[in-house]
């Protein structure tokens, strides 16, 4: 087993699991001012504003911001019965960064269809006679789906950036990357600059509501796109899109005509992706820094995460409760911070042979417990760890159980807290975001029977 187990910097420990209403609210980000951010933005959520206008500056592509907005909003209520803007500025309000850390494994195919598509040589079934560089943790992102603010599909935006000659170092990191907002950002921002000027597109219109429209449509899906452009005006998948980007827009009161419409010229100004990649990482708006959550700890979604393992489960005969989440995962499987931090120290775990490794995560306001963890895969006390990075591996416990468990405490590791302590937070806490929507029954850009297209392919 190796498992996951986390403790918390208040409040008691809980004696049951609760359901996921029971859930404190997550701190508020910082309130910016609207009047900065300008109008036309209806109810969508005011922490989004600022990072999207900073991307549509960096991409000096006008009207970029609010059709990410409505982008967004629509990828957040797939599937979902258009509201009244009243209901829609209530859902707003409740979830301030959106859907930036879902994912939709039910994309999983398609995601490696693209990125092997791209990455392997023709022998193989690829479609280069020079295949693109594979990312460092290719099976990661070729199985992760689709994922983010804008449910992009990894596989086909992990090269975004490549037709410049610019090849965006997240390929070095793992696809948990795509639950940040910077490379949310430029993921985006470069593929909505490439259908404005690919030729094959025709999007640019007198009128910004169409034009726009016609834009997600093709980031939906550009082969449907081109279908419906070349004369099949009932193609379902083409006019589905553009509806639901109309539908939405109203719903949570973006008025399209009053966007900016892109002209020929402002197309012409990208300033391109490497100094657009320079842009928005070199951007230090501080709620780009607010909205980045916890990374799932793991570079694969576990066969379970709460099967006998969850918070708060009966322990020693019901001597004490489990203060944490297990997460049954392979032995060997690569284990990734969660976010920035030092590790403090480990013990040993269980007297399997295996350690749990604590780390301290200032920016988490806690020090948190890796284990099981094996033995010699990680590094000393003292040695900085970054968020993402691969930084130990699973083992398995005594019973041969392949779980891995987080603890968050706010104790040092010389003064270990023993079961049961005070002050433990309950993990789902932490890491229920990436797992809410980790099973979306269907993406929002295709219906179930259609064939999902590269974006970088184009």
């Amino acid at each position: 087993m190796i498992g996951l187990l986390l403790l918390g910097t208040g409040g008691a420990a809980m004696a049951s699991e609760p359901e996921p209403d029971d859930l404190p609210p997550a701190p508020p980000p910082p309130k910016p001012d609207p009047e900065e951010y300008g109008e036309n933005w209806g109810a969508f959520p005011e922490a989004l504003r600022g990072p999207f206008l900073a991307a549509e500056k960096a991409a000096r592509l006008p009207g970029l911001a609010r059709f990410m907005a409505v982008w967004s909003w629509g990828a957040f209520r797939a599937h979902k019965p258009f509201v009244s803007p009243e209901e829609a500025a209530v859902i707003a309000a409740a979830n301030p960064s959106l859907c930036s850390a879902c994912q939709n494994l039910n994309d999983a195919k398609w995601s490696r269809q693209a990125l092997e598509r791209v990455t392997l040589p023709i022998s193989e079934g690829g479609a280069y006679k020079k295949p693109w560089p594979k990312p460092a943790n290719f099976d990661a992102w070729a199985d992760f789906g689709s994922a983010g603010l804008f449910d992009m599909l990894a596989g086909s935006v992990a090269h975004l950036g490549i037709h410049e000659q610019f090849i965006p170092p997240y390929l070095s990191d793992p696809p948990t990357v795509l639950f940040e907002l910077r490379p949310q950002l430029y993921y985006a921002g470069v593929f909505v600059h490439r259908v404005f000027n690919s030729p094959l597109y025709k999007v640019l219109t007198n009128n910004p509501a169409e034009t726009w429209a016609r834009v997600r449509a093709v980031t939906s899906s550009p082969k449907q796109f081109l279908a419906w452009q070349g004369g099949d005006t009932e193609n379902e998948i083409a006019t589905t899109a553009m509806a639901n980007f109309v539908g939405r827009a109203k719903e949570i009161g973006i008025v399209l005509t009053k966007m900016a419409n892109p002209t020929i010229t402002d197309v012409k100004a990208w300033p391109g992706a490497e100094a657009y990649f320079a842009a928005i990482e070199g951007s230090s708006h501080e709620l780009l820094e607010c909205l980045t959550v916890p990374l799932w700890p793991l570079l694969s979604k576990p066969k379970s995460w709460t099967s006998g393992g969850s918070f708060g489960a009966s322990r020693d005969g019901g001597d004490r409760k489990h203060q944490g989440i297990d997460l049954y995962a392979p032995k060997g499987a690569a284990v990734i911070a969660l976010e920035d931090g030092v590790i403090t120290g480990s013990q040993g775990w269980s007297g399997s042979g295996t350690k749990g490794l604590w780390v301290d995560h200032p920016k988490l306001g806690a020090t948190i417990l890796y284990g099981a963890v094996a033995p010699g895969t990680y590094a000393a006390a003292g040695t900085p760890v970054k968020r993402g990075r691969r930084s130990r591996r699973s083992a398995s416990t005594p019973k041969g159980r392949r779980c891995f468990t987080l603890r968050l405490g706010s104790w040092a590791p010389s003064s270990l807290a023993p079961p049961g302590k005070p002050g433990t937070l309950r993990p789902r806490i932490w890491i229920s975001a990436p797992i809410s929507r980790r099973q979306n029954p269907t993406s929002s850009r295709r219906t179930p029977t259609a064939r999902r297209t590269s974006a970088v392919g184009m």
